[in-house]
């Protein structure tokens, strides 16, 4: 009995194995030619390549340029990606796409699914410029009466453009100018996300006042300030 157990469960492995090949195989067609077998799993790639992306600054003020860099090691990852750059506004979720600044996804070459994604192989590059003077795109002029935090996101899919496999992001903040606080809070106050908040020293709240930071603000401890 114990023999006939043994051999069903190693024949219904066997048959669940099977069954699993062509699909298998068909994903590791996909890659491009000299794509080993070891650069994909069961219905998609196991990345091996790890990529950074930062901007110049951390905060903006509106009409100023914005340069992106990136930092991509491929380490021998031969799949071939649809690569898509955006920038997202994290307040109303609105999705910019590069080149064109449209709604509508469309991959690093400005193509729309309607005219087909261009997949391609990463090559490595090291701090080199994506958006800015020298880079795949031109310097980002900052968008007017978009205050707020937003996302710089480079996204790496897999060849249909429809699957995230890997994402980088940088966060930075659109304001309209800085304002500097020192000293103790003792009324009511709000720190509203179209401005940079300079904090100089420690601030208390006090007074039983209440300080209110709205989502997408930031704010920067000034550094050389006593106490520190």
């Amino acid at each position: 009995m114990r023999g006939q157990k043994f051999l069903a469960l190693t024949l219904l492995a066997a048959s669940s194995a099977v069954a699993q090949v062509p699909a298998a195989k068909a994903s590791i067609e996909r890659y491009a030619a000299g794509t080993s077998k070891d650069a994909a799993v069961y219905n998609g790639p196991r990345t091996r390549l790890a990529m950074w992306i930062w901007s110049d600054k951390y905060v903006y003020e509106a009409g100023q340029s914005l340069t992106l860099r990136w930092t991509v090691k491929s380490n021998g990852d031969l799949y071939p990606y649809t690569v898509f750059v955006y920038r997202q506004n994290n307040q109303t979720g609105k999705k910019s796409f590069f080149p064109g600044g449209g709604e509508e996804a469309t991959d690093i070459n400005g193509n729309t699914l309607a005219q087909g994604y261009q997949p391609m192989q990463m090559t490595d590059a090291t701090k080199a410029v994506l958006i800015g003077s020298g880079g795949k795109f031109p310097a980002l002029t900052i968008p007017n009466n978009e205050f707020g935090m937003h996302t710089l996101v480079v996204q790496l899919r897999d060849y249909t453009g429809s699957r995230v496999i890997k994402s980088s992001y940088m966060k930075i903040g659109v304001v309209k100018g800085a304002t500097t606080i020192q000293g103790d809070i003792t009324a009511d106050r709000t720190l509203t996300n179209d401005t940079r908040w300079d904090l100089r020293g420690v601030v208390y709240v006090k007074n039983n006042a209440t300080l209110t930071i709205e989502p997408g603000t930031f704010v920067v401890g000034q550094p050389g300030t006593t106490p520190p």
